[in-house]
């Protein structure tokens, strides 16, 4: 059941930043949401029949290799335009050519509780452009691995930083499909990624896996519902994530940004009303669309989501 919520938020969260061609999918997926409301139908075990509607169709339109399409378009505009870089400034008090939800402050706690040294080898999924990968090091000295699917977003983080290699590597690869060998790293950094993961305890495996004997994690993770009947789900310690980290006896510390995340998103909407005349000036109404669909989507549901930070140590 709660597996099924995670897939169902899988599909929710990858259909709104591609709503612009697949809106279909939204509103069949909505509507085959709205049975899941229905306690009495949890209770006699329906879930899968219910999902089985929207999982159909995420097989139709929503392949990976759509989810690399989407993200090779989106970085190779967000990367160039100028107003995109004045919301991200605006929005996450820095330009990191960022989408996720993880704005400075969040990222500053990150790096306090990871306490990352120079001698230090991470790993960091779904590293987009590699932006923020690059920043981290820059503050910490550490040497830290990137690893995305978008071969456009790979191409310019080795491009950028081609003078760096000795700190930064970055790899064009499906985090679902990776396999590195045990013990090869100190931390691995996940940020705004597991949504797009369909078996979180298979990840959070392959994850402890690759640390070295008292490695750790840090994950940012939003946990959304589909019902109020479910908002225990909401807790830090009954996550699906919490679920996976407690399924492989991995001790973890939480910090709440679920305030600070339903705001971003109210802030993301006011924003981007305000510099849509400058993305459209600039040829990248788009690129506009895409994110303004996606927090216009998003914003109301605030009391239906959690957000932490987890800090995971493994003994």
């Amino acid at each position: 059941m709660r597996k099924c919520a995670h897939r169902l938020t899988s599909i929710f969260f990858c259909c709104i930043i591609c709503s612009e061609g697949l809106k279909n999918v939204i509103n069949v997926s909505l509507t085959d949401t709205n049975d899941i409301e229905n306690k009495d139908k949890l209770k006699k075990g329906g879930t899968m029949n219910l999902l089985k509607k929207p999982l159909k169709k995420l097989g139709q339109f929503l392949s990976d290799r759509k989810y690399k399409r989407f993200y090779d378009a989106f970085f190779a505009l967000a990367d160039k335009s100028k107003t995109h870089a004045t919301f991200s400034k605006r929005i996450y008090g820095k330009d990191l050519c960022q989408h996720g939800m993880m704005d400075m402050a969040q990222l500053t706690k990150l790096l306090e509780v990871l306490n990352l040294q120079e001698n230090n080898r991470v790993l960091e999924l779904g590293c987009g452009n590699g932006f923020i990968t690059e920043y981290i090091s820059d503050v910490t000295g550490a040497h830290i691995t990137g690893v995305d699917y978008s071969k456009t977003a790979i191409k310019n983080a080795v491009e950028r930083t081609k003078d760096k290699k000795e700190k930064l590597s970055f790899l064009c690869q499906d985090i679902k499909k990776m396999d590195f060998s045990a013990g090869t790293f100190d931390a691995v950094i996940v940020i705004d990624t597991l949504h797009f993961v369909d078996n979180i305890d298979k990840m959070v495996k392959k994850m402890k896996n690759s640390l070295k004997p008292n490695g750790q994690m840090g994950i940012f993770f939003t946990q959304r519902i589909f019902s109020d009947d479910l908002k225990d789900w909401l807790q830090p310690d009954n996550t699906q994530l919490a679920q996976s980290l407690k399924k492989y006896n991995l001790n973890f510390k939480t910090w709440d940004f679920t305030k600070e995340e339903a705001e971003q998103w109210r802030k993301k909407l006011q924003v981007l009303e305000e510099l849509k005349p400058e993305f459209e000036a600039e040829g990248n109404l788009l690129l506009f669309k895409l994110r303004y669909n996606e927090a216009n989507f998003i914003a109301p549901n605030e009391h239906r989501r959690s957000r932490f930070l987890y800090h995971v140590l493994a003994m």
